[in-house]
């Protein structure tokens, strides 16, 4: 089995645009605007019309979108599975073979950067050990930031009512992905939170 990871480059750029938008040139003397053909990153219909084209381009290659995890498609003829966030995709592969058939198919459509083996997945960190053919998927640069961020140290501990809402998010995604541990007391701080309505 084979994982490797890819970066799609130019990303919304890929995907038409649908509605009549127009830009304005702030550096301009006058007061020009272009209208947009395609997708521009910080426009609101950007990531949808990718997501349009991305989903397209993969169904007709054969792959099927998971019914409850969007981000997720596999092809039942040859067991690929390829997971996308935004731009970056995250492919497990059978063969060789088969990696080298979906890149090629693949970068008939857009422009396709190998990144090599994974180490790093949406603030996951990958060690592999290729002895054992086992990976080990860890968060700890994202709980080290998330203490960072909110100045959080073992002498000085936040008071409830200082947790904010995105606070709370990260630290569920923290305890659901990588420490279970901790879950109980994470979910006992949200209903205490929500209890303050900080």
């Amino acid at each position: 089995m084979l994982v490797s990871q890819y970066d799609i480059e130019g990303t919304f750029l890929n995907a038409a645009i649908q509605e009549e938008l127009y830009v304005k040139d702030q550096h301009a003397t006058r007061t020009r605007a272009w209208k947009l053909w395609k997708s521009l990153y910080g426009t609101k219909q950007a990531a949808h019309n990718w997501d349009r084209v991305i989903d397209n381009v993969l169904q007709r290659l054969g792959f099927a979108q998971c019914p409850d995890d969007p981000g997720l498609y596999f092809r039942q003829v040859d067991g690929l599975v390829i997971t996308i966030h935004v731009d970056d995709l995250l492919c497990v592969f059978r063969s060789a073979t088969i990696r080298q058939e979906w890149e090629t198919a693949v970068r008939e459509h857009f422009t396709l950067e190998e990144r090599g083996l994974l180490s790093r997945f949406v603030g996951m960190g990958i060690i592999w050990d290729h002895s054992n053919r086992t990976a080990t998927v860890m968060g700890d640069r994202a709980i080290m930031a998330l203490a960072k961020g909110w100045q959080i140290t073992k002498n000085r501990p936040h008071h409830i009512s200082l947790l904010k809402r995105t606070m709370l998010g990260r630290l569920l995604f923290i305890a659901r992905m990588w420490r279970p541990d901790i879950r109980d007391a994470v979910n006992r701080l949200c209903i205490k939170a929500k209890c303050h309505r900080c």
